[in-house]
């Protein structure tokens, strides 16, 4: 939540001082626009090697991670046999920027075909790529934390205020839809940072997801989320929401009693407001796996042809002392000396604040 909340600090004061800051909401932009961040699958066979089986779910997850309607945002890693091993395994392990965080695999299994299967795709996941590419602004995970009066508190909590965010957030003005660029013709890609890559409806929307802690289905998705800070573990008798936006991008959790009405309505301004720092990985979260074809769907929801297809933005941008104002795509943030400084301001500052970190009342 430091993290969280310094973000979107940073990102305010730099789309105050942006000449011309992008106008897309935070998560539309992240749809069409931020490619997810690859998982890694290792399997280590056995001494004897792989045997047919095996190898059947090595040959799933690699097709899987290729596939062309539905491809995962995954990688798969085949290491040298183990002698100490009796049977193969298979670990998952967060994508690279992440990985040093945690050190180990965020789950680990049998190389079987549920196992894969429960790799690549779950009951909840499923229901979040509808969601989302049904123009929810974001889905509210819950993971429950077992105890009945605590999670039912949690989510009318989240229902509630959901309700008042769609009546009472705006979306910024100036952005252009599909249609209206074409109308507009090549005035408007001077403004394409402002266009809309697909037709999909722009809307202020979210809804709840509960998940169990005790769902065998859902253990894969669980690791993801409750391993996205070192210190979840302690709060495991709380429950935690989870803002769930772009292609399956998550923030870090509000838990327990930090699940309140300010803190909800924080991220939901945020991710509601105008993207004014478009570079995936200046903004805070973790993307999940999921296997959906992004890019197909949301061009076939739009006939335009020169803007049909969203545009990518890699997600390992040059690094800061080599950027340039076309790789910064028109952030137009003031010079390293005065961010620096006004990022320690900002933790100085505002410490006793950010140390809340959603945990409990402000």
């Amino acid at each position: 939540m430091q993290r969280f909340l310094f973000f979107i600090t940073l990102s305010l004061f730099c789309g105050a001082l942006a000449i011309q800051a992008c106008q897309v909401p935070v998560f539309r932009y992240a749809l069409e626009r931020w490619e997810a961040d690859a998982y890694l699958v290792t399997i280590t066979p056995a001494q004897q090697g792989l045997t047919a089986a095996e190898q059947a779910v090595v040959d799933l997850l690699k097709a899987s991670s290729k596939d062309a309607n539905a491809p995962a945002n995954l990688e798969v890693l085949v290491s040298p046999p183990n002698t100490s091993l009796s049977t193969a395994t298979l670990e998952l392990f967060y994508p690279r920027k992440l990985r040093g965080v945690l050190g180990h695999a965020l789950w680990s299994g049998p190389v079987t075909r549920e196992n894969a299967e429960g790799i690549l795709d779950s009951p909840v996941r499923a229901e979040l790529r509808k969601r989302i590419l049904k123009g929810e602004s974001a889905v509210w995970v819950l993971v429950e934390s077992g105890h009945a009066t605590a999670d039912d508190a949690a989510a009318g909590l989240l229902e509630k205020i959901s309700q008042e965010a769609e009546s009472i957030l705006k979306l910024p003005d100036g952005v252009i839809t599909p249609d209206e660029a074409l109308a507009r013709g090549p005035h408007a890609q001077s403004k394409e940072d402002d266009i809309l890559a697909s037709s999909l409806p722009l809307k202020v929307d979210f809804s709840l997801l509960k998940v169990s802690r005790k769902d065998p289905k859902e253990a894969v998705l669980l690791s993801m989320l409750l391993n996205l800070e070192d210190d979840l573990g302690d709060y495991a008798q709380e429950p935690m929401a989870f803002p769930v936006f772009g292609r399956g991008r998550a923030l870090e959790p509000l838990i327990g009693k930090g699940i309140h009405r300010d803190n909800l309505l924080e991220h939901s301004t945020y991710l509601c407001g105008a993207c004014s720092c478009e570079v995936k990985d200046q903004n805070p979260g973790i993307d999940l796996l999921l296997a959906a074809g992004w890019d197909a769907i949301l061009s076939d929801l739009t006939g335009l042809e020169d803007l049909a297809k969203p545009v990518t933005v890699k997600s390992d941008p040059l690094p800061a002392e080599t950027v340039t104002p076309s790789d910064s795509v028109k952030t137009h943030t003031p010079s390293r000396t005065v961010l620096i400084w006004l990022a320690a301001l900002l933790l100085l500052l505002g410490a006793g604040r950010l140390l809340r970190r959603g945990r409990g009342p402000a």
